[in-house]
């Protein structure tokens, strides 16, 4: 009987062995902090400041509108100009960095944005896939710079300063 015993002790510690490995080679894909109290308090001080948009000045001339004229969009630099000092008064910092993920889908890059705020150590988090539909670094340089505008402006919800409501995309409305 006690050979028996042994063996399953044995036994029971290679399954908690291999789930381990198992569960420490799992993806995280969290989110948030397990609290967020912090940040989503420092958040709603900010927010208001940047409520009123970023202009978007840049121009993409690769992409025309029904008019025939560029589409424009927000510029990383200046939603940085707008909210940087903001995130800053209110003890936020912004961090982006590209990281293979594991998907169904194989592995994927993607660019994730992590705010911070440094008195709590409450962060929360999103994660933007990078799928350049060329290949060479090139084309992913340019996905990449187009990830880094569309998380940061998403994390932090920066408006645009005019919102057309998607009507320049459809081909209508005057933007």
């Amino acid at each position: 009987m006690e050979d028996y015993i042994k063996e399953l002790e044995k036994s029971n510690q290679v399954l908690s062995d291999q789930l381990e490995r198992v569960t420490s080679a799992r993806e995280d894909w969290s989110t948030q902090s397990r609290s967020v109290k912090g940040v989503a308090t420092a958040l709603a001080k900010a927010q208001p400041d940047w409520s009123g948009g970023v202009i978007e000045t840049g121009r993409n001339p690769h992409y025309k509108r029904a008019d025939g004229t560029p589409s424009s969009f927000q510029q990383l630099c200046d939603m940085v100009a707008k909210a940087g000092p903001i995130l800053a008064k209110n003890g936020l910092a912004v961090t982006q960095v590209t990281v293979p993920k594991e998907t169904s889908a194989g592995v994927r890059i993607f660019l994730v944005t992590t705010v911070m705020h440094g008195a709590t150590d409450s962060w929360i988090r999103s994660y933007w896939p990078m799928a350049p539909e060329r290949k060479g670094q090139q084309a992913l340089a340019s996905e990449h710079t187009y990830s880094k505008r569309q998380g940061y402006g998403g994390v932090l919800v920066i408006p645009p300063a005019e919102d057309d409501d998607g009507e320049a995309s459809e081909g209508r409305g005057n933007a």
